[in-house]
């Protein structure tokens, strides 16, 4: 009985170690993707981070962050997203106009990797 137990034991630790790597191989481009951004400083725009992401195309992001109101109408960052260090906003005046451009920071682009995670594509279209 003792080497029944043992042997059903010993296969169930078989399926778990199974399962664990799958979910190991499945997580690591996630890990890879975190660490990079991670170690790097840094900014960029919303249209090279949905490419950066393999998100959506630029345009189809912009259009998903209006609609989930991170983004006004204007394409600048609601002032929540700003404070939680998401996005910021490099203002920059030429021939006495004034023009805001708005940038993914690293914590913004693992932000919104978790976000949008669901409609990842496998290339950008």
């Amino acid at each position: 009985e003792i080497i029944r137990g043992g042997f059903e034991y010993i296969q169930w630790m078989q399926s778990k170690i199974v399962e664990l790597e799958k979910q190991k191989e499945e997580n690591l481009p996630k890990i890879e993707f975190h660490d990079a951004v991670a170690s790097t400083e840094g900014k960029r725009k919303i249209g090279d981070a949905s490419k950066e992401l393999k998100l959506l195309s630029p345009n189809k992001l912009f259009e998903l962050l209006r609609n989930d109101h991170i983004l006004m109408k204007d394409n600048l960052p609601y002032q929540e997203y700003i404070s939680r260090g998401y996005f910021e906003v490099n203002v920059t005046e030429k021939n006495g106009y004034t023009f805001s451009t708005t940038y993914v920071t690293n914590k913004g682009l693992i932000w919104l990797q978790k976000k949008y995670d669901h409609i990842r594509l496998k290339e950008v279209v």
